[in-house]
C-alpha cells in the first residue's frame, strides 16, 4: 500500500507539473481560478502528445521517460509554488488513485488483448508502419495508451503504466467536486448550471468507482465531461477569450482522440468559432497545440493502419501497401455486430452484415445488452426522478413555455446545447454501437440535462447548497466505501493477493507467460500467443495469419 501511494504521489507531483505548463502556455497570465486537480488533467494531455510526438522517431523507453520525469521534477521546483495547497492536491489525488489500483484488476478482456501490448510496444519500439495487421485493434488505439507508457521509468518500473489511468477519474471527481463546492458558495451563480454539474459528479461518483471498468471508453468519457463543465463555466458564447475557446478545443479534440465515437463534442467549438471569429483569428498562434495534436493522431493512424479513421473505408489511402482492404471492411463490419449482440444469437445464426441491418438485432440486443443497460443506468434515473420531485415538489409551474425559442432567451441555452449534443450523441450510439460503456455519457448527459430543464422552470426556491453539499459528501464517501470494501475481499482472496494490478498474465502468480517468436533473417519479428498478449513480449499478436515484413529506413513494416 505504501509503495502504491508513493508512486501515486510522485505521478501526481508530474502531471500537476507538466499540466502548470500547459495551462501557462495557453493563458497569458496566471489563472487563479485554475486549481491543482485540473492542473493534473491538462497534464495528463500534455504527455500524451509528448509520448506520440516522439514516438514517431524513438520508443518511448525507460531512458527517455527518466528524462521527461527529471524535466518535470526541475520544472515543478523552479515555476510552481510549493505550498500546503499543493501538497494536499497531490496527497489527496494520490489517496483517491491508491486506492482505485490496490487489488483491483486491468479492464478484461481489452487491457489483455490490446491495451497492454500496445503499451508495451511504445516501450520498446518507435511507431511501427502497418501494426493493424498484427491486430486489427491496434488501429482504433486510444491516446491515453501514450501517458501510460511515459510513465515507465527507473524509479516506478512497469507498474508505473498503470497509474496515469487511475488519475484521470480521480483528479476529474476531485476538481468538480472541488469546482461545485466554490459554485455553491456563491449566491449569484445561475442555479440551471449548478444542478446540471451537480448531476453530472454524482454520475461520476457512480461509475468511476471501479478502475477495472477504465478501459478505453473511461477517458473519453471524462474528458467529454470535462468539455462540458468548462463549456458551462465560462461567460456567454458571445464573450469567449480566445484562451477559453483553445482550452475547450484541446480538451473536445483530446475527447475524441480517446474515442472517435465522442465527436459530436466538436459542436460546442464550433458553435463558439462562429461566435467569436474575430477574437480566433487575431490569436491564431494559440491553437497551436490543438492543430499538432489532431494531425500527429492521424498520421498515426495513417501509419498504422492505412485510414485516418479505422475502419472507415472512406478514409483510407488505398494504394498504401499496407493497407488490408478486406480486414478493414471486416472490422467495420464486426465491430458493429458485435456491439450489438451478434454472439448472442440463437441457432441459426445470420451473417454479421445482415445483422446490422434494418433493426435485425433489436431481439438479440434486448434479451441481454438491454438489460446491461438497465441494470447499469436505472440507479442514476430513478435519483434524477426523485432528485427532480424532491426540488419542484410542491409547487406549481410559474413559467409555461409556450414559445421553445423562450428557452434560449435566459442562459439556460448552453443547457440546451448540451441537450441537443447528448440527443445526437445517443441516437448515434444506438442505431451504430448500443453497448452501455459506448453510450453512457452521452445518456448521462441526456438525462442529467433534461432533468436540470425541468428544475430551471419549474422551481420557485433558490436551493439550499446545503443539501447538495452533503449529498456530495455522501457520495464521496460510498466512492471510498464501496474501493474499501473491494480491497478487503480482494485480500481474502489469494487470486487478488498482489497488491498491483496484474500486467503480465491474469493467473494468480501474474508472470510473464511466454510467446512463441517469429523470425525473419534470424532475427524475431514479433510474437504469437495463445491466449491475451499482456505486457512483456512486443510486438505481439494472437493471429497466425501470415504476415509480410521488411524495414524501410529503420522503421519496421508489416504488411
Amino acid at each position: 500500500m505504501i509503495n502504491i501511494l508513493a508512486s501515486c504521489f510522485l505521478v501526481s507531483f508530474i502531471l500537476i507539473s507538466y499540466g502548470s505548463l500547459l495551462l501557462k502556455f495557453i493563458y497569458k497570465k496566471k489563472n487563479e481560478k485554475d486549481n491543482h486537480f485540473e492542473f493534473g488533467l491538462f497534464g495528463i494531455i500534455f504527455l500524451s502528445f509528448i509520448s506520440l510526438l516522439f514516438n514517431f522517431f524513438i520508443p518511448i523507453n525507460i531512458y527517455f521517460n527518466n528524462v521527461i520525469l527529471i524535466i518535470g521534477v526541475v520544472y515543478a521546483a523552479l515555476y510552481i509554488k510549493i505550498n500546503k495547497k499543493l501538497i494536499y492536491s497531490i496527497l489527496l489525488s494520490s489517496l483517491f488513485s491508491s486506492l482505485l489500483l490496490l487489488l483491483n484488476n486491468v479492464n478484461r478482456p481489452d487491457a489483455g488483448l490490446y491495451h497492454l501490448p500496445y503499451i508495451n510496444i511504445l516501450n520498446d519500439h518507435k511507431i511501427i508502419i502497418g501494426l493493424s495487421n498484427l491486430h486489427l485493434r491496434f488501429a482504433h488505439i486510444s491516446i491515453i495508451q501514450y501517458v501510460s507508457a511515459i510513465f515507465k521509468n527507473s524509479i516506478l518500473g512497469a507498474n508505473g503504466i498503470l497509474i496515469p489511468l487511475a488519475f484521470c477519474g480521480s483528479f476529474f471527481i476531485l476538481y468538480l467536486t472541488n469546482k461545485l463546492i466554490d459554485k455553491l458558495k456563491n449566491n449569484k451563480t445561475d442555479i440551471s448550471l449548478n444542478v446540471l454539474l451537480f448531476l453530472i459528479l454524482i454520475f461520476s461518483f457512480y461509475s468511476l468507482s471501479n478502475y477495472s471498468e477504465y478501459g478505453n471508453d473511461v477517458p473519453a468519457y471524462i474528458y467529454f465531461f470535462y468539455s462540458i463543465v468548462i463549456f458551462l463555466d465560462k461567460d456567454a458564447i458571445t464573450k469567449f477569450s480566445a484562451e477559453n475557446y483553445n482550452k475547450i478545443l484541446i480538451l473536445s479534440i483530446f475527447t475524441i482522440l480517446n474515442k472517435i465515437f465522442f465527436i459530436f463534442i466538436l459542436i460546442i467549438p464550433i458553435i463558439v468559432f462562429i461566435y467569436n471569429q474575430k477574437i480566433i483569428y487575431n490569436n491564431k498562434l494559440k491553437f497551436i497545440i490543438p492543430l499538432f495534436l489532431i494531425v500527429a493522431w492521424f498520421v498515426k493512424n495513417v501509419l498504422i493502419s492505412g485510414c485516418f479513421i479505422y475502419p472507415s473505408n472512406i478514409s483510407c489511402i488505398k494504394n498504401l501497401q499496407w493497407y488490408n482492404p478486406i480486414e478493414t471492411q471486416n472490422a467495420r463490419i464486426s465491430g458493429e455486430a458485435w456491439a450489438k449482440g451478434w454472439v448472442d444469437q440463437k441457432e441459426p445464426k445470420i451473417k454479421e452484415e445482415e445483422f446490422n441491418k434494418n433493426f435485425n438485432w433489436i431481439k438479440t440486443w434486448s434479451q441481454k445488452h438491454l438489460k446491461k443497460i438497465n441494470e447499469k443506468f436505472t440507479p442514476f434515473i430513478v435519483f434524477n426522478i426523485l432528485f427532480v420531485i424532491f426540488l419542484i415538489y410542491p409547487f406549481k409551474p410559474y413559467n409555461k413555455i409556450k414559445n421553445p425559442s423562450n428557452l434560449l432567451k435566459k442562459r439556460n441555452y448552453k443547457i440546451i446545447i448540451i441537450f441537443t449534443i447528448s440527443i445526437i450523441g445517443s441516437a448515434f450510439w444506438f442505431i451504430k454501437f448500443p453497448l452501455y460503456r459506448y453510450g453512457a455519457a452521452y445518456l448521462a448527459c441526456l438525462v442529467s440535462a433534461a432533468s436540470t430543464i425541468i428544475i430551471s422552470y419549474y422551481i420557485k426556491r433558490k436551493i439550499n447548497p446545503i443539501i447538495l453539499k452533503n449529498i456530495i459528501f455522501l457520495s464521496m464517501l460510498l466512492f471510498i466505501f464501496v474501493n474499501i470494501k473491494r480491497v478487503t475481499t480482494n485480500y481474502k482472496n489469494y487470486y487478488y493477493n498482489y497488491p498491483w494490478p496484474k500486467i503480465y498474465s491474469f493467473s494468480a502468480d501474474n508472470k510473464v507467460e511466454k510467446k512463441i517468436p517469429v523470425f525473419n533473417n534470424e532475427k524475431i519479428i514479433y510474437y504469437i500467443s495463445d491466449a491475451e498478449c499482456m505486457y512483456g513480449y512486443s510486438p505481439c499478436t494472437g493471429s497466425n495469419n501470415k504476415i509480410n515484413y521488411k524495414e524501410i529506413f529503420s522503421y519496421k513494416v508489416f504488411y
